[in-house]
């Protein structure tokens, strides 16, 4: 199969755009050049599926200003406890004077098989405050870490 290769000179430095196989795959490829900030794509979408949309409000408790948050909220199985969908978002905490509560919407577009069926699911959420370049917690190697079996119940407390 040989491919199409559409490129763009840029400042005499040749830059590949995209590469697609010469038969159509029915994809409109796009991508960015060095000096694109930013681009508007107009997809055109024909309904031939149920969409359902699914808001997760997320609450956390005890949150410090003036920190990043980075929280992550997966969608399971309650059954398989299997991962249905994830996904992650960055919270501002704000410049408040103490320590309080945060709640953030998360939405999920849920499509196919999720549409129809009554799976039922649960969301796992998991967050904690991102390093800032200031403070970089050095993490020990994989070697240096003990197996789970090594480790007596003292060692937890």
């Amino acid at each position: 199969m040989s491919l199409t290769v559409k490129t763009e000179t840029v400042d005499g430095v040749e830059e590949v755009l995209y590469q697609a196989p010469e038969e159509n795959c029915g994809c409109d490829c796009f991508s960015f050049t060095s000096c694109e900030a930013d681009k508007e794509v107009v997809v055109t979408e024909t309904i031939d599926d149920c969409i359902r949309l699914l808001t997760v409000n997320v609450k956390i408790d005890n949150v410090c200003p003036d920190k990043k948050l980075a929280v992550g909220v997966t969608l399971r199985d309650c059954k398989t406890k299997e991962c249905i969908t994830q996904k992650g978002i960055i919270i501002e905490t704000g410049n408040c004077s103490e320590c309080s509560s945060i709640e953030r919407d998360v939405t999920f577009v849920l499509v196919g098989s999720l549409c129809g069926d009554q799976t039922e699911m649960f969301a796992d959420v998991v967050s904690n405050y991102m390093c800032s370049s200031q403070s970089i917690e050095v993490v020990p190697a994989v070697e240096d870490i003990p197996a789970v079996e090594d480790i007596e119940t003292a060692d937890l407390v």
